[in-house]
């Protein structure tokens, strides 16, 4: 059970990093970045 527990965790903390980056650097660029339709950005 805390082996879930954690993984849950460490997944909430790697995506809230993931959205930060984004936010600093904007959704246009981060789509063209990544590849994808800017809109794409929008609805993660």
């Amino acid at each position: 059970m805390e082996t879930t527990i954690t993984r849950k965790s460490n997944a909430k903390q790697i995506e809230a990093r993931i959205r930060k980056g984004i936010l600093l650097i904007s959704g246009r660029k981060a789509a063209k970045t990544i590849g994808v339709h800017e809109s794409q950005v929008t609805r993660w």
